[in-house]
């Protein structure tokens, strides 16, 4: 059986998306699957044709309510490519600390950005990301606090709090491995 090969693409300002991604990717390897990473943010071409890919699994943080504008830009030049692969979502965002804004029907940033975009992933997982006060600046951690208050969330600013399931990462990277082996079978 040839090996596996999942590309994981992610986007993330602060840092805690691209450890999602890279603790996914560890358990890919450890179950001898080849990964690519690719950063959203910074990357002109991919290390490989989407098409030589398994899967392709992408982590995007969102901020303000809004995913970095090279995701979109990533989903538009890839998206009929995608259509043809296992196709996964992983938007992490402070509001799925709480969650039933989890769930996709009752988050408002994803289903705003997925309706945009007019891509429908094989999967989605939405998860929630570290508040991570003493990494922002004067206005990210004003701006932040502010939208903690309006929703009954964490005000220490001098606080990191990490709301990531990290049991549940592995296991969705797990299933996301077994897709593909009952794919190839």
């Amino acid at each position: 059986m040839a090996t596996m090969k999942v590309l994981i693409a992610y986007s993330s300002r602060f840092g805690h998306s691209l450890k999602i991604a890279e603790e996914m990717g560890n358990v890919f390897k450890n179950n001898h699957v080849a990964v690519d990473f690719c950063n959203l943010e910074t990357v002109t071409t991919l290390p490989n044709p989407i098409q030589e890919y398994d899967a392709v699994v992408i982590t995007a943080s969102i901020r303000y309510g809004k995913f970095h504008k090279k995701l979109n830009e990533f989903i538009a030049q890839y998206k009929t490519e995608l259509k043809d692969t296992l196709d996964v979502f992983i938007p992490i965002n402070l509001v799925a600390r709480k969650p039933h804004k989890r769930l996709l029907e009752n988050n408002n940033y994803v289903q705003k950005f997925l309706e945009e975009a007019g891509w429908q992933p094989s999967r989605i997982n939405i998860m929630p990301g570290a508040l991570e006060y003493p990494k922002y600046n004067f206005l990210d951690r004003s701006m932040i606090k502010f939208i903690m208050w309006m929703t009954k969330g964490e005000m220490d600013t001098s606080k990191t709090i990490d709301y990531t399931d990290w049991d549940e990462v592995r296991a969705f990277a797990g299933e996301i491995q077994q897709s593909l082996l009952s794919k190839s079978i």
